[in-house]
């Protein structure tokens, strides 16, 4: 079952990556040196998610999830479905969502700080912007042009829910990845701000853990729907 056997990759990968990044901690000699071990970051990772300072932190980027990732993966389900129902909504649609999809958008963040101001609102709009698009034009693309009369082996028409649930994988994962990116440049707030801190600080356990609170539920949240896309494909 193909499901199953993502997950289980998915798990491998983890593993292996865990026992690389033991092996190279270890190598440093020193657990409080500059690159802290596996053991360590996670133990910080618990410590930071239960203090109030990081907790605030969490519910920044949180909001601008709610915001901004959330609708914008809604909206580009339904544009990329109108793209996919008859050739008038694929050229009503379609010369935007190719358009943007394919642009380098996170370089409008000046001009929506200037435009918008310097709070969460740019993050909002950006986020909305890049998920929205990138969502309805992987749906576009990879939902089959059928015949209406072909129907699947459940009586479904092929593709259409392979293609949705591609459209939110690669959605969440840009729409978290600009969030980050914005919370690193323009933001005072948020866990891709404390990452940055902690950093500048040479503080690498706390950035490490707090990164690792912000890769963990993404990859999950991945693979998992990589898995059901795969399952879907069959």
């Amino acid at each position: 079952m193909r499901f199953v056997a993502t997950l289980l990759q998915a798990v491998i990968g983890l593993a292996l990556i865990a026992l690389i990044w033991w092996g190279a901690a270890s190598l440093q000699g020193a657990p409080a040196g500059p690159f802290p071990g596996p053991a360590e970051v996670v133990n910080k990772a618990a410590e930071l998610l239960a203090a109030e300072a990081f907790q605030q932190h969490a519910w920044a980027s949180l909001a601008v999830v709610l915001y901004g990732l959330v609708p914008a993966l809604l909206v580009g389900i339904v544009i990329g479905a109108a793209a996919r129902a008859s050739t008038a909504a694929r050229w009503l649609f379609g010369p935007l969502v190719v358009t943007l999809a394919a642009a380098p958008l996170f370089v409008l963040l000046p001009l929506l700080v200037l435009w918008l101001g310097s709070n969460f609102t740019p993050k909002v709009v950006l986020v909305f912007v890049v998920a929205a698009f990138a969502v309805a034009n992987t749906i576009t693309t990879q939902s089959p042009r059928r015949h209406p009369g072909i129907i699947g082996a459940d009586g479904a028409a092929p593709g259409r829910a392979h293609a949705i649930v591609a459209g939110l994988r690669v959605g969440i994962v840009l729409g978290v990845g600009t969030l980050v990116a914005t919370e690193l440049v323009m933001s005072n707030t948020g866990i891709g701000y404390f990452v940055g801190m902690s950093g500048s600080l040479f503080n690498t356990t706390d950035a490490t853990a707090a990164a690792l609170v912000i890769l963990l539920p993404t990859i999950a949240v991945g693979v998992l729907l990589q898995a059901i896309e795969e399952q879907l494909a069959l």
